[in-house]
């Protein structure tokens, strides 16, 4: 029993010297600061974080109270009023000053903290900011959520490392052609909501980096072409919440590097017209959605764009629109990774019978609601029967897109009486007096092409009397009816014209070739032919030459 005791007895007194020790050497190691009232992170590593949020503090804590090596300060959501000249730190990189109440800062508030890479001053009552308040090691800047209205023209001189600058939800209106001049790096900006309605000309000229670019929730009436043409790398273009009326072919001129495109929440787009999308070659998504009165997209909206031999776009969104049509032909639908149609009213017809065939997947078709027509409204398209969707004419179609480019219904009758003369039937006699629009397509007789082109050329009052064959020789051909008219085969017409062309081909090398031998080959064969034949003569040569070179008599 003693000797176990004595056993356990070294067990403790062995613990007890190491935790001994353990206090010993921590007492010698100095203890690194954390300000009152906030968190500190990763102390005893390379990169110490201090979280002074949500802690109604009216000052940034001092330099000393900071930890060694410290890598980010995070002051967002206090008290803060003004910015004085900070402490100095060659560590710091990272600063958060968000979400305070700051109306001020100190010229050169920010000229100690020498390795300084991002700041953050977003949600804040600033008003104006000095010219050079920001350091030259910035990289990532956000002064958004302010109220300030004028920047001054050298504001960014010193930033000429600066990737991110956000600007959002400013009133600045206007601002001045210089302002990014110095800032060539520049990949990101976003001024969104500055209740901007016109872009200097050469605004971003000197941004050769710039790829994302937010311009959404302004005051643009017209799209801002030309500016946005001088950003040559632009890839990334948001123009959501606009009051742009009409897009068309000169909307995007230029601009073949952008890959996405938000034209979202437009409460006043209503039309997208032809070839309007026709220049973004490398376009792999766009966001077309929540725009109430847009009802409008021509089929030919994206013209070219997939015409190539190769297809960029993959992600498409077209929901909570007023669509009521989306013929195929419009995207590549059946490429497409990702497709929202949702919150539409969908006249379901054969403009939208792909959705049903093309083989995508559940998830990107389902939710296609008909609104129209009657007997089909309310009901999923996938699961409508293919039998139930009827296809309209022709002319039907071409006549309703027409109507939908006209807002007055006067314009819209005159478009129509000129594109179709009449809408009501004279003849036949079994479709006489119905419109022509709401007869099926089934029901009206197509009349031969050569008819039809005989018909037209008779408008400019040409009669046609027939010679051949005998059976209709000194009738008028438009008189005649089209069944009693014979028309060759296309292949008969062919191998006529490919025979006529063998003969011609094969006598005209007969001949070369007889005149190739006549002439090199057998000349002096030929020559001498020749010769014997005008020595021997015929009695006319003879007496030819007796009348023309007469032999005098030899005495």
């Amino acid at each position: 029993m003693s000797a176990r005791m004595s056993f356990e007895w070294k067990i403790f007194c062995f613990f007890l010297t190491i935790l001994t020790l353990s206090a010993l050497i921590a007492a010698d190691k100095p203890v690194t600061p954390c300000a009152d009232k906030c968190r500190c992170y990763g102390l005893g590593q390379n990169r110490p974080e201090m979280d002074c949020t949500r802690r109604n503090l009216t000052s940034i804590p001092s330099a000393a109270e900071w930890p060694d090596n410290i890598y980010a300060l995070d002051m967002s959501m206090n008290e803060l009023k003004r910015i004085d000249v900070m402490d100095s730190s060659d560590k710091l990189e990272y600063l958060d000053l968000a979400s305070n109440v700051i109306e001020a800062i100190e010229p050169n508030a920010f000229q100690h903290l020498t390795q300084l890479r991002g700041l953050d001053l977003s949600h804040n009552g600033l008003v104006s900011l000095p010219a050079d308040l920001f350091t030259e090691q910035l990289l990532t800047l956000n002064l958004s959520h302010n109220n300030i209205e004028l920047l001054p023209p050298d504001l960014f001189k010193k930033c000429k490392f600066l990737q991110e600058l956000r600007l959002a939800h400013n009133p600045l209106r206007i601002l001045d052609s210089d302002l990014f001049r110095y800032s060539s790096q520049l990949k990101t900006l976003d001024l969104s909501a500055i209740s901007s309605f016109a872009l200097k000309d050469d605004i971003f000229h000197q941004l050769f980096e710039l790829t994302d670019l937010d311009l959404s929730d302004n005051d643009f009436m017209l799209m801002p072409t030309i500016p946005l043409r001088s950003a040559r790398s632009l890839q990334v273009l948001k123009l959501s919440a606009n009051p742009i009326r009409v897009l068309d072919e000169h909307s995007f001129v230029k601009m073949n590097t952008l890959t996405e495109l938000y034209l979202d929440d437009m409460k006043e787009l209503i039309e997208i017209k032809e070839k309007t999308f026709s220049y973004l070659y490398n376009l792999q998504k766009i966001s077309i959605s929540n725009n109430p009165h847009l009802s409008y997209i021509d089929s030919y909206a994206f013209y070219g764009i997939f015409n190539r031999s190769w297809i960029a776009i993959k992600e498409a969104n077209f929901r909570a629109n007023r669509l009521s049509s989306l013929p195929e032909n419009t995207l590549p639908f059946c490429n497409l990774t990702s497709l929202d149609l949702r919150e539409n009213p969908w006249t379901c017809d054969c403009h939208l019978l792909w959705a049903k065939y093309c083989h995508l997947r559940p998830e990107l078709t389902h939710g296609i609601i008909c609104a129209n027509p009657s007997q089909l409204r309310g009901q999923d398209l996938i699961m409508i029967d293919h039998h139930n969707i009827h296809c309209e004419s022709q002319m039907y179609r071409e006549t309703r897109a027409h109507a939908r480019n006209h807002v007055s219904s006067d314009e819209l009758l005159i478009s129509l009486y000129i594109r179709y003369t009449y809408l009501y039937c004279a003849n036949p006699s079994q479709l006489r007096g119905q419109d022509l629009i709401m007869i099926d397509h089934h029901n009206i007789h197509c009349e031969s092409q050569m008819y039809r082109e005989v018909r037209m050329m008779r408008l400019f009052v040409i009669v046609f009397v027939c010679a051949n064959p005998s059976q209709l020789r000194g009738q008028d051909l438009i008189m005649i009816d089209h069944h009693n008219i014979h028309c060759e085969s296309q292949m008969y017409r062919e191998v006529r014209m490919m025979r006529l062309f063998v003969i011609v081909f094969v006598s005209f090398t007969i001949f070369f070739i007889g005149l190739l031998f006549a002439l090199f080959i057998k000349r002096d064969v030929v020559m001498r032919w020749w010769d014997n034949r005008r020595m021997r003569g015929t009695g006319a040569i003879y007496y030819t030459k007796a009348h023309s070179n007469p032999i005098e008599p030899e005495f």
